[in-house]
C-alpha cells in the first residue's frame, strides 16, 4: 500500500510578543517564526484491508492516544474527507518534546498534509489550514513559507518571501524538561504581565519573548542559560523559544559550535539537548 516519509521541522520565534486577552480565551499574539533543520520522521502508511487508526511513536512519554496531535490530525482528516482506510503512521521524535520548538504542531501539520497527499488531494489548501487551525495556534504555520509573521492566536500568516538578513545558525538548548503552554500564558496573565527584555533591534524585529519573565520565575535554570549564552563569543543574542524550555542562541558566521558545546557541558553538565541548526 501506498507510503510516505515526511520530516516535520522544529521553529524557533524570533519574537513573541503578547498583545492582550482575547474574548475567546487566548491571547493575542505577534510573533515571528523559522523553521529549523532540526527534524522528525513521520511514516504514514494507508491499509486498505482495515479502518483502524495505528499510532506508534518513539517517546515513551507521549502518549499514542487520541490526546497525540497526530492522531487528531489523522481523525480530522478522515472525518472531513470520508475517508475509511486504515493507517499506520510512525513518528519518530528528534524533537524535544515540550520544548517550544512546535514539534508536536509540525508534526500535526504534516500529518494533514501527508494524508491529503496520500488520497490525491481531497481538501483545498484553505480547508487543510482551517483544520490547522482547529488543532492549535502553531499548527498553520508549518504548512506555508519556511518564515512567516503569525498574528491573532496564531493562524493568521503573512510569510516573508525575502528573508535575506535574518539569522542563518542557532544553537538550541532544551535542558531536559519542557514547560506546559498553558501554564505559561496563565502565569504571564497573573504574575505580572510583565514584558521580556529586548535582547536587540534587527530590521526584522525587537526581540523579545514576553513569556520570559513569568517562565523564569519559576524554571531558573533557563536565566542562568540564558545570561552563559550571551557571554560566549561567536553569539549575538540569546532567547527562549516559545513558552520554553528550549533557549536558543543566534549564532555569527565565526562561531565554532563544537567548542561551545564542550564549554556547556563543562558547566552545565551533559543531560541537557544541545544542537546547532540552519534557520529557514
Amino acid at each position: 500500500m501506498p507510503q510516505l516519509e515526511l520530516f516535520p521541522p522544529a521553529k524557533i520565534n524570533l519574537f513573541l510578543y503578547l498583545l492582550g486577552k482575547r474574548s475567546d480565551g487566548f491571547h493575542e499574539i505577534d510573533t515571528l517564526m523559522i523553521r529549523t533543520s532540526l527534524k522528525d520522521r513521520l511514516l504514514i502508511e494507508a491499509i486498505s484491508t482495515h479502518p483502524n487508526l495505528q499510532f506508534l511513536c518513539s517517546d515513551p512519554n507521549l502518549p499514542i492516544s487520541a490526546d497525540n496531535l497526530v492522531v487528531k490530525a489523522a481523525n480530522l482528516f478522515r472525518e472531513h474527507t470520508g475517508v475509511t482506510d486504515g493507517l499506520k503512521i510512525v513518528l519518530e521524535k528528534k524533537i524535544p518534546s515540550g520544548g517550544g520548538l512546535g514539534g508536536g504542531s509540525s508534526d500535526a501539520a504534516y500529518t494533514l498534509k501527508g494524508l491529503n497527499e496520500l488520497f490525491q488531494s481531497p481538501l483545498s489548501p484553505e480547508k487543510l489550514l482551517a483544520l490547522a487551525s482547529q488543532l492549535g495556534s502553531d499548527v498553520p504555520f508549518f504548512l506555508g513559507e519556511p518564515v512567516a509573521r503569525c498574528q491573532g492566536r496564531g493562524e493568521r500568516l503573512s510569510p516573508l518571501f525575502h528573508w535575506e538578513d535574518l539569522p542563518r545558525r542557532a544553537v538550541l538548548i532544551n535542558p531536559g524538561f519542557g514547560v506546559p503552554t498553558g501554564w505559561a500564558y496563565q502565569t504571564y496573565q497573573t504574575y505580572s504581565l510583565k514584558k521580556g527584555d529586548v535582547e536587540g533591534k534587527f530590521s526584522w524585529g525587537e526581540m523579545r519573548n514576553d513569556l520570559e519573565p513569568a517562565v523564569f520565575s519559576k524554571y531558573l535554570l533557563l536565566p542562568e542559560i540564558k545570561t552563559w549564552l550571551k557571554s560566549q563569543p561567536g553569539i549575538f543574542a540569546s532567547m527562549m523559544s516559545g513558552s520554553g524550555a528550549t533557549m536558543f542562541g543566534l549564532l555569527e558566521k565565526n562561531c565554532d559550535f563544537l567548542k561551545l558545546k564542550l564549554e556547556f557541558q563543562k558547566k552545565f553538565g551533559n543531560a541537557a539537548f544541545i544542537a546547532e541548526v540552519v534557520l529557514g
